[in-house]
C-alpha cells in the first residue's frame, strides 16, 4: 500500500469514528434508554478500539 492509500484509509478511519460517536451524542440527545447505549457500546466498542490500533 503507498502513502497515499495509507491517507485516504486514515481518513476514512477517523471518520468512521467521529460518525460513531455522533450517532451515540444523537442517541442521548433523543433520550434513549442507558441500555441502548449499553448496546451500542457492546456492539461498537471493540470494533472502534481495534480500528484505533490498526490506524495507529
Amino acid at each position: 500500500m503507498n502513502s497515499a492509500d495509507w491517507q485516504r484509509r486514515s481518513i476514512s478511519t477517523c471518520k468512521w469514528l467521529s460518525d460513531l460517536d455522533s450517532f451515540k451524542s444523537a442517541l442521548c440527545k433523543q433520550g434513549a434508554e442507558p441500555k441502548v447505549l449499553e448496546y451500542v457500546n457492546e456492539a461498537f466498542g471493540r470494533l472502534a478500539e481495534r480500528i484505533r490500533q490498526i490506524a495507529g
